[in-house]
This record gives structure tokens, sequence and C-alpha cells, in this order.
């Protein structure tokens, strides 16, 4: 984990949706990557100094022709093939860059770290190294181990930022619309999350603020000050 912010730092913020339907009947589980199946990854690229909302998107899908004949609007973004992601993380390594994401140790990483035939994009070597060398930053394993709690990605933004700022859909949502070809809609959220992500992580440890959290099936709402380089 972290290592020290600073205004030069470069960061990209990592996030996945799944393309599974039904958690019970494909026998899967929360923590577990086996039986995952990768859908869509966004990367968004951020300098402090640059502010978060100056970013760049980056798209990576199994089947990039589909997608954008299917939605011509998408024409415009930065679609790639899965396949590529794992070039373009060597290559952002390689730039000094330190990923960000929201349990990207607990989901994200080890489904990206199988095989793509798996549902994942064989991104394991340089996953690892960016571990390795404490250059990701996982601000939901940090919560947790600072207070004990999970926190939402939804729940940071409202206490961050009130109802000004949401979520565009809930989690559940994705994975059907991306069964119904509804694939601007999902790329659209999954990289909204990109962007509300690195505002947390940029804004929440400049103040105090209340958030709920969640431990053992019970909320608690609480203030919180969190510190990425715990």
């Amino acid at each position: 984990m972290m290592r020290g912010m600073t205004t030069m730092t470069r960061y990209i913020v990592l996030d996945i949706e799944t393309a599974n339907l039904d958690m019970e009947a494909e026998g899967l589980q929360f923590g577990n990557p086996n039986g995952w199946q990768t859908s869509c990854v966004c990367l968004y690229d951020f300098w402090l100094d640059e502010g978060v909302e100056n970013g760049i998107g980056h798209y990576y899908v199994s089947n990039p022709e589909e997608v954008v004949s299917l939605n011509t609007d998408l024409e415009t973004y930065n679609i790639r093939d899965l396949s590529e992601l794992r070039n373009d993380l060597i290559r952002f390594f390689n730039k000094d860059y330190t990923l960000v994401s929201k349990n990207g140790l607990g989901f994200d990483l080890p489904i990206l770290a199988k095989s793509l035939s798996d549902g994942g994009a064989d991104c394991q070597d340089i996953l690892a190294r960016y571990e390795l060398t404490d250059r990701h930053i996982d601000i939901c394993y940090l919560l947790k181990q600072q207070y004990g709690y999970r926190f939402s990605l939804q729940n940071l933004v409202t206490g961050l930022y009130g109802d000004s700022d949401s979520k565009t859909m809930a989690a559940a949502s994705a994975p059907i619309l991306w069964s119904e070809k509804e694939y601007g809609l999902v790329l659209d959220y999954c990289m909204h999350d990109c962007v509300l992500t690195g505002k947390v992580f940029v804004d929440a440890p400049q103040r105090s603020f209340e958030a709920k959290g969640k431990k053992n099936g019970k909320s608690q709402v609480m203030i919180i000050s969190p510190n990425w380089s715990a």
C-alpha cells in the first residue's frame, strides 16, 4: 500500500464489471475469483495537479467490434480489446503510476489475474508488480484496517458530497444490462465509478466526514478521516 501522496504523483483508477447473472446458481463467492467472468474494465488516468475531473478514460472489453457496432455513440470512446489491458498496465507502471482501486484486493485484481479464457485478463504478473512495489492503493482495504468497517463507494460519496453526486445504477444491474447489449450504459457506469473513486481518494483525507460503514451485517454511522499512507 501507500507511500506518500504528492501533487506530481500519477494515478490510475481501476474498476471492473462482470457478466455473471446469478451468483447462487453459478456458485460464486465474493473474495473468490473462481467462476467470475469479466465484461469490461475501465482505467481512469489522472494527476493530482490537473484535477480528477480532467482525467482520461480507457475502456477494455472482450468484444470491441460488437460493442461499438451496436452503440455508435461509443465510437469516440477509447475502447480496446481486453487482451490489451496487461500491456497498458505495464506501460503505466513504467511511467511511475500508482494504481488506485475500491476493493481491488478483494474482487477486481484476483479476477483480472486469471487467464482470458477463464474470464480474467492475464494480468497476474503486472498486478503483482504494483503490489510488491507498494504502488496499489485499495481504499476499501485501508478503511477496513483503520476503522474495522466496510464502506461502500456510495456511502463515501454521500458522506463527502451529499446528494450532489452518486453512482449511476445499482451494481447488480450492470450484468443484466450487459447481457441485454446495453454496453454504453455499463461502460459509463463503470467509468463513473472510477471517477468517483478518484474523487474520494483525493478528497477524503482532506477533512473529517460522516459515513455509514457495515460489519457483520450491521451498519454504523461514524466520523472518519482516512489516511491512505497507513
